[in-house]
């Protein structure tokens, strides 16, 4: 993996050592309620799969606890590699990764530990959600790491970001019925939903920079 240039946005000697709570904070647990999306994929596969069996609430929340940690692993692994360009934009220049002098061991520890914990719990709970986990992890790989870095590439990096919307409702779905799918309009639908939030996401993005740089 590539490791952000210092000497883009100064040495270390120049930035305040990090914390503890940057350390927590480059894994943005405040994103996990974006897992609410794995609700639907719940509901959906009790109703139309397992309609009356009993419900499995220590898997449910296993899988929660698998979203949370995979999503966070993905999470320090962008902000880390993303550090050499957070630092033009007016409001990402302040994330731990560019303001603060972060360890390269310490984060890649700390990547490390959420994948293997994270894909560990997701083997322990079930085959299906180990696979579900191991396919939301690869999406931060192909999305984050040269040479894919699909965030990088224009149309594709809504594309392949907008995979999280469809893996969370799959992995929804197979913590209550494991042995089979979610109907592939739904995946299908679920996805170009996903697009087109994360379009309007980029767009206001791009908006807000775009004043935030001509303000005078």
């Amino acid at each position: 993996m590539i490791e952000p240039s210092t000497t883009t946005f100064g040495s270390d000697a120049s930035r305040a050592r990090a914390g503890l709570a940057d350390y927590v904070a480059i894994a943005r647990p405040d994103h996990w309620l974006k897992h609410v999306f794995i609700v639907p994929g719940i509901v959906l596969a009790y109703l139309l799969v397992a309609r009356g069996d009993p419900i499995p609430w220590l898997v449910i929340i296993g899988g929660f606890v698998v979203a949370c940690l995979i999503s966070s692993a993905n999470y320090v692994i962008n902000e880390w590699l993303d550090a050499q360009f957070d630092q033009h934009h007016p409001m990402k220049s302040k994330r731990p990764a560019v303001a603060k002098a972060l360890s390269a061991k310490l984060v890649y520890t700390e990547y490390a530990l959420l994948t293997v914990v994270g894909l560990g719990l997701a083997a322990l709970v079930s085959t299906p959600l180990f696979v579900v986990a191991l396919v939301f992890w690869l999406s931060g790989i192909v999305y984050n790491v040269e040479p894919s870095r699909s965030k990088d590439k224009a149309y594709v990096d809504v594309a392949t970001e907008a995979l999280n919307n469809p893996i969370r409702l799959v992995l929804g779905w197979v913590l209550i019925a494991p042995t089979s799918l979610p109907p592939s309009s739904l995946v299908i639908a679920y996805w170009a939903g996903g697009a087109f939030l994360m379009s309007v996401k980029r767009l206001a993005a791009y908006v807000l920079a775009h004043r935030l740089i001509m303000k005078p």
